[in-house]
This record gives C-alpha cells, structure tokens and sequence, in this order.
C-alpha cells in the first residue's frame, strides 16, 4: 500500500472517528428546545398533547386519533396531532402536526409520505410561497405548497382524477421555514454552537379537489391557516407593514 493510499485511510478512519465522537457527546450532552406550538405533558409518556383549535371562525373540526402503527414505528418521544376541518358548505380540509423529540428521524422530507400514499407531485406547480398573517402581527408566513395528483374511485365507482394541495412549513422556539434543507442545516449548526437541539414541529394543511379547482382550493387552505395558525404556534415571523399581499397563484 503506497503513501497515497495510507493518508486517504487514515484521513477517512480519522472523520469517521471524530464524527462519531462528536454523535457521542452531542447526545450526552444536547439539550431539548422548546416547541414552537401549544403543547401539554401527558403524565407518564414521553410524547406531549400537541393542539389544534377545535372550532375557528365557522370551521368545525373533528380529531383524527392517531394510528397506533405510527406510534410504534415512530420514536417514542414523538407527538401527533390531526383534525379535518369542515366550512358550513361541506368543504373539508386536514390540518396536521409533527413534533420531534430526541430524535431527528421524526421528520423527513414530506415528499417521500405522499408518494408512499400513492400521490403523484406536479413538480412544476410545487413553490415556495408565503401567507400574509394578520395575527398576532401582520408578518408573512413562509410555506411550501405542493399539488398531488391521485386516481380514486367516485360515487359511481368509477375511477376519476382527484388533484390536493399541500401546504407545510416548519417551526421551532423562534425560527420558521418552508425548507426542509435549510431546518436541517440550523438543527446540526445550533446543535454544535450551543448544545441545543432544536425542537422542529412540521405543520401541514391539505384538501382535494376535482382538476381545474387547485386555485380556489389554495385559496380556502390560505384562509384556514390565516384563522386557526394563532391559535396554536407561538412563533410569528417579523412584522410587516400593510394588511395583505398577492399571493402566488396556482396555474
């Protein structure tokens, strides 16, 4: 084995060595944020009550229990929630959080969930965005919306083509994001700056709709978050002047 070849191995021992000395110590010693969203203990577990508001504006809800396979698949310090909200004329919407304890696997990239569900994304409809909020001050929130594509069968039992959209952005003790890159980046660098790990909740709102309704659907969602958001995540962005912006529309 030349030169050469012995620095490389011992290069590549020494960063395996020094990373799993750093994995060692981080979780020895990191410390657990605080949660970006209400939250209550639930005596002897180690997920938390996480809340949604049961009613806002004329939005009724019902809860969602959460699947028990999740439970056991998922780290047992992880917490979920779920409501469908339903407007007075029937439509409805899903509003959903995830908490990540100790464990930074809770949250992955929400892409690969709903093509595990059988949904297709639209990529070139799939942007980054924002929502002007209005509470607790006027500030832009920043999200991700997707569009789905699915094949289900209707009343008729007739396959017929059923478009969602998807909306979900991230939020820890003072941070907000629509990235899922830039939450992972920050988690690793506050973990090695400070000993925190950063306490990320993902926060998704989803709705379906026959093709050629995308729009008024985002619309709707829009609404839904702007009214039951408050009432939950305790982080707003910076403040903003005016009352509302355009938003990006869905083509």
């Amino acid at each position: 084995m030349n030169r050469s070849t012995w620095l490389t191995l011992s290069l590549g021992l020494a960063l395996i060595g020094g990373t799993g000395a750093f994995l060692a110590w981080s979780n020895t010693h990191q410390k657990l944020g605080r949660p970006g969203i209400r939250t209550t203990a639930i005596p002897g577990s180690p997920r938390l009550e996480l809340y949604l508001p049961p009613q806002v504006a004329d939005f009724k809800s019902e809860l969602v229990a959460t699947d028990t396979n999740l439970l056991l698949f998922m780290p047992p310090d992880s917490s979920f929630a779920q409501r469908i909200y339903t407007a007075p004329d029937g439509w409805q919407a899903a509003a959903g959080l995830v908490l990540m304890g100790t464990d930074r696997s809770t949250i992955h990239k929400p892409q690969f969930c709903l093509v595990g569900h059988g949904y297709t994304l639209d990529d070139a409809n799939s942007t980054a965005t924002t929502i002007r909020m209005t509470r607790p001050q006027p500030y832009d929130l920043p999200v991700m919306k997707l569009l789905t594509t699915r094949e289900a069968a209707g009343p008729d039992g007739q396959k017929a083509t059923r478009r969602g959209v998807y909306i979900y952005w991230f939020v820890a003790d003072g941070r907000l994001t629509a990235s899922h890159d830039a939450r992972m980046w920050e988690m690793g660098w506050q973990l090695l700056k400070t000993g925190v790990l950063q306490r990320w909740a993902y926060i998704t709102y989803f709705a379906e709709c026959p093709p050629g309704y995308e729009l008024e659907t985002y619309r709707r969602l829009e609404h839904l978050i702007q009214v039951s958001v408050p009432e939950y995540q305790l982080v707003p962005g910076a403040q903003v002047a005016g009352r509302s912006t355009a938003q990006a529309a869905l083509h």
